[in-house]
């Protein structure tokens, strides 16, 4: 895609994701662990995608797929079952494919730039 473009979706498929697991909890049952697992995944997730749309580097990306892969796990060490367990498993599995997919034009964006300076 045409230079951050592509960063640009990621950044917002990422906050949009992220926004959706802080507000899951109203419309699917989560108690105990499960909750605070969501609300900080939720959190994380929302402040990495705001971050990555105005900061061009790979620390957010990474952040959200360090976050998916957390989410996966926690699926696992919370007992998460029915509905709950494939929100979070969805969610985590679409995280990490936008992650993979905004570092990499983040890396090809960056390269560019230093390249045309140097």
């Amino acid at each position: 895609m045409k230079d951050v473009t592509q960063t640009r979706i990621a950044s917002a498929l990422t906050a949009a994701l992220g926004v959706w697991l802080l507000l899951s909890p109203i419309f699917i049952e989560t108690t105990g662990g499960a909750l605070v697992s969501t609300l900080i995944a939720g959190g994380v997730l929302t402040l990495a995608g705001i971050v990555e749309f105005f900061w061009e580097n790979t620390v957010p990306s990474w952040a959200s797929g360090i976050t998916a892969a957390w989410m996966a796990i926690s699926t696992a060490i919370f007992g998460m079952t029915d509905l709950l367990f494939w929100n979070t498993i969805l969610i985590a599995a679409a995280i990490f494919a936008v992650a993979i997919w905004d570092a990499t034009e983040v890396g090809k964006v960056v390269a560019e730039r230093h390249h045309t300076h140097a």
